[in-house]
């Protein structure tokens, strides 16, 4: 981001923070993320945090992306985790 863009919208986050009316607060913000959909001044990009591998005879492997990988249980081991 470019210091126009960070300074644009460090006055609106600065202004919305000091509105003490919600709805004023929600249009500022709501200007704030429409402003940065279409100047696209961030693009996310994909980047893997971590990989599991298993191998291919391995059966019933539950993932649950909210958990760490030390985290990811067998079904069939405790199956009350997955009611």
């Amino acid at each position: 981001m470019t210091d126009d863009y960070a300074k644009k919208y460090d006055e609106w986050i600065l202004k919305a923070a000091t509105l003490t009316d919600q709805e004023e607060r929600r249009k500022v913000y709501e200007q704030i993320q429409l402003a940065a959909q279409e100047e696209a001044v961030v693009i996310w990009m994909y980047q893997r945090i971590n990989m599991i591998p298993v191998q291919s005879w391995i059966k019933g492997l539950y993932y649950n992306p909210a958990c760490t990988p030390a985290l990811y249980l067998y079904k069939r081991l405790i199956p009350v985790l997955f009611i």
